[in-house]
């Protein structure tokens, strides 16, 4: 297998949302050549209580997705169609039990390197925005995890954000390899503290033009040109944008006045509030206020 080839399981909830997943994924990763598995979780009715049944039958008949408790096979068959038309060779996992705890086994044991979801959430449990089995695997994945939202069906504007560092490398080398050889509109937004300001600058006029440079120059601009040159190693040309303030607040702003289609984001950058906001098996606000699909890449 070639080194960029990645091994993606998409666990899929049938119906009208997991073909437009189906589709949207296949716009994100074709020109890569991934290797694909999709995955369904058929529901026990017999382990859920009937009224919860019947409350998860009705909220996933209104999300367009297959009725808890449909079968494997015919929720599988029907996604290989639209595998067929789309022109995606995939293999089939069936699965049967807990969504959420099926999905996670099958991750670690399968070694992936990335999970893909809708964020509808299949399961009894409809209250969390991107849906109680999207939440579980997000907080529990051992690996990346794509969160495919809203109804588009193809990827073409990409925002990849970042705060500098060395983690950062990781996540454009990751967004490379994923989306290696596409035909993509990639922009970079680097986050950085607030830049110095002119105060005190210009007594000496050749020694304050100096400092001005260094002042102004973002300190994670060297790992910001290095991952650019990763991106390009991989067929990506990419628009830099620098933003300072508030990683989240930037993101959502960037990302809510762009018309991107899928936004990448390092763990790292969540780390700070992973426990305060799942503590209560919350999301986290950056992941949970996004209105595009996003990549939370794993280190």
């Amino acid at each position: 297998m070639l080194a960029h080839i990645m091994r993606i399981l998409l666990a899929t909830e049938g119906g009208e949302r997991g073909t437009k997943d189906l589709r949207l994924l296949n716009s994100i990763t074709s020109a890569g050549g991934h290797d694909i598995d999709i995955a369904y979780v058929q529901e026990v009715e017999d382990e859920m209580p009937s009224k919860h049944y019947e409350i998860a039958k009705e909220t996933q008949k209104k999300k367009g997705v297959a009725e808890p408790g449909a079968e494997r096979k015919t929720v599988l068959d029907q996604m290989s169609v639209v595998a067929d038309e789309e022109g995606m060779e995939v293999g089939r996992i069936g699965l049967k039990g807990d969504p959420a705890k099926q999905i996670l086994k099958r991750v670690r044991k399968g070694d992936y390197d990335l999970v893909s979801l809708g964020s509808g959430g299949r399961g009894i449990f409809t209250k969390e925005i991107l849906g109680f089995v999207a939440n579980r695997v997000i907080k529990e994945s051992p690996t990346s995890i794509l969160v495919m939202k809203g109804e588009q069906e193809k990827c073409e504007r990409v925002l990849v954000c970042t705060k500098g560092g060395a983690e950062s490398l990781e996540v454009f080398e990751f967004a490379g390899r994923l989306l290696s050889g596409g035909d993509f509109e990639v922009t970079t937004l680097y986050v950085g503290e607030p830049f110095p300001r002119l105060q005190g600058y210009m007594e000496t006029v050749e020694e304050d033009i100096q400092q001005v440079v260094e002042d102004f120059r973002p300190p994670g601009e060297p790992y910001i040109e290095k991952g650019v040159e990763k991106l390009k190693g991989y067929g990506l040309d990419s628009e830099r944008k620098v933003r300072e303030g508030d990683f989240q607040e930037q993101v959502l702003e960037e990302a809510g006045g762009g018309n991107y289609d899928l936004v990448v984001l390092g763990s790292h950058v969540l780390s700070d509030w992973f426990e305060k906001y799942w503590k209560d098996d919350r999301t986290v606000p950056i992941v949970r206020d996004l209105e595009q699909s996003f990549l939370l890449f794993r280190e």
